[in-house]
């Protein structure tokens, strides 16, 4: 019997590119952005609200697209925490296949 099991990204639910990044089921490109707020956590982009208030109760996946704010409080919301950090996580995948 054969199951299909579809990852969802716990922060955006996108489908694409799912796996564990930082301690939770991701997709590439959260991974991605919280790998850059932990490089640069003191950035001002992360502390200002870009949705407008009427949208604001609502947090839905293209509100967490535009506001890094959001989608970052989402990010720790569902667990995703420092790990061990490489600046260049993909340069020794890169060095063991040639």
């Amino acid at each position: 019997m054969q199951r299909n099991i579809i990852k969802k990204c716990k922060v955006c639910e996108s489908t694409i590119s799912v796996c564990f990044h930082y301690g939770v089921c991701t997709c590439r490109a959260c991974g991605s952005f919280f790998r850059r707020y932990l490089l640069n956590e003191h950035g001002f982009k992360y502390n200002e609200c870009k949705c407008s208030k009427e949208n604001k109760d609502e947090k839905s996946q293209t509100n967490l697209a535009k506001c890094k704010k959001c989608r970052l409080e989402k990010c720790f919301s569902v667990g995703m925490k420092r790990l061990g950090l490489l600046k260049y996580p993909y340069k020794s995948l890169k060095n063991q296949s040639t």
